[in-house]
């Protein structure tokens, strides 16, 4: 993301898009390498937790929560998912 990118920004855009079944976000790391990613450009490292009140997700119910997640951070932020 760009530099100017918050974590709170970020995170609000993570837990909107992934709705109801978010149990749990949290921040790890903030990793900056010009070099390899381009000037005023940083990585958020994160993880969440999804989880449903009444039963267990299905692996295609949480892809698709997963994938709504990087869509929403990239169409807001710019955003993208490195794997």
């Amino acid at each position: 993301v760009a530099e100017s990118v918050r974590w709170s920004a970020l995170a609000s855009v993570v837990q909107a898009s992934a709705g109801e079944s978010l149990e749990r976000l949290e921040y790890l790391d903030t990793y900056r390498d010009p070099q390899k990613d381009g000037p005023d450009t940083k990585r958020i490292h994160f993880s969440f937790t999804l989880r449903a009140a009444d039963r267990t997700l299905t692996g295609p119910e949480a892809d698709a929560i997963r994938d709504a997640v990087v869509t929403a951070c990239r169409e807001q932020h710019a955003a993208k998912l490195l794997a």
